[in-house]
Parts: structure tokens; sequence; C-alpha cells
């Protein structure tokens, strides 16, 4: 288990799936292996698998930290936003500091065309951080489409003055 995560912090990825392959041959009933096994496999391209890999993840151990997000994150790859939306959500209660659970929930919501919800997530995430990039671009976009046109425009105009190469923030202001 930690070999694979080795690997896979060095990014050697196909030693690291190839190790903890090895491992869920081991230890078929532990949760947290398939897991990695899951994140592993969506980290690598295989998002099907990996949801798969981490449901069952989640029916051997309900309480593995971070299991409701890895298991967004895998809808969200494959661009199933109403899943990716709930358990965004559902881990978002569990943690409801953590950023990147955050952002995860406000992209999923804008996808959806929640414009609302998302934009109140990606102002919490900017409560915290408040250069964060892809918050400011989902909050101007939702400001946009929200018809709040003074909003949209201060929200982007100051994510070009962070990093004026955001092409997609440059679109939203001109219809702004």
């Amino acid at each position: 288990f930690y070999l694979a995560q080795a690997y896979h912090l060095n990014k050697e990825d196909d030693l690291a799936l190839k190790t903890i392959r090895e491992c869920v041959k081991i230890e078929l009933g532990n949760g947290q292996v398939w897991q990695k096994y899951g994140e592993l496999l969506c980290s690598s391209g295989d998002s099907e698998a990996g949801l798969k890999s981490l449901l069952k993840a989640q029916q051997l151990n309900p309480k593995l930290e971070q299991i409701d997000f890895d298991i967004g994150i895998a809808h969200y790859y494959k661009m199933d936003f109403p899943n990716a939306a709930k358990y965004a959500a559902k881990a978002a209660l569990r943690q409801p500091r953590n950023l990147k659970v955050l952002a995860l929930l406000a992209s999923a919501d804008e996808k959806l065309s929640h414009w609302r919800d998302a934009e109140l997530v990606f102002e919490r995430i900017l409560a915290v951080e408040k250069e964060d990039v892809p918050s400011l671009l989902g909050l101007g976009h939702c400001k946009l489409e929200r018809k709040q046109y003074q909003a949209a425009i201060d929200a982007l105009q100051t994510l070009l003055q962070i990093d004026a190469s955001q092409m997609e923030a440059h679109y939203y202001l001109s219809r702004a």
C-alpha cells in the first residue's frame, strides 16, 4: 500500500498501479486499499474502473476519509455532474473547510447551471483564498449568468489582474 503511494508521489503511476493491484489481491477486504486503487485508476484516466473500485471501498468501509470526495471526482471525470454534485455535497458535510471538496462542489454545480448554489460555494472558497483563480473565474461566470453584470466584471477584472492569460475570463468579461 505505502509503496504504491510512494510510486504515485514520484509520478511513477504504472508502478503504483501494478503495486496496488498486488495489494488488492492480498488485502481483498480492505476498503482503504480499494480506495487507493480507485484513486490511482482515476488519476491514470480509467474513471469507470476507478469508480467501481471506489464504490467497493465505500461498501467495505463507509467511514473512509475522503471516500465521498473520491467518488465525486470519479463521477466528475465521467461527466456525470449530478452524481459529482451529490457526492461532493456529502463530502462537504463531512469536511466543510476542505477547499478541494468545496471546489469540486462549486464546479459540479456550475456545470449543472445551478448558478446560485455554485456562486455561494465559490464565495466560501474566496473568503479563505482571496486570489484563487478557478474560484474567481467560476464566480464571475455565475454572476454573469445571473445577470449581475457589475459583480461579474469586478470578479473577472480581479482575476485578470492576477493572471491575464485566462482566456475564458476575457470571454466572460466581453459578455458582461
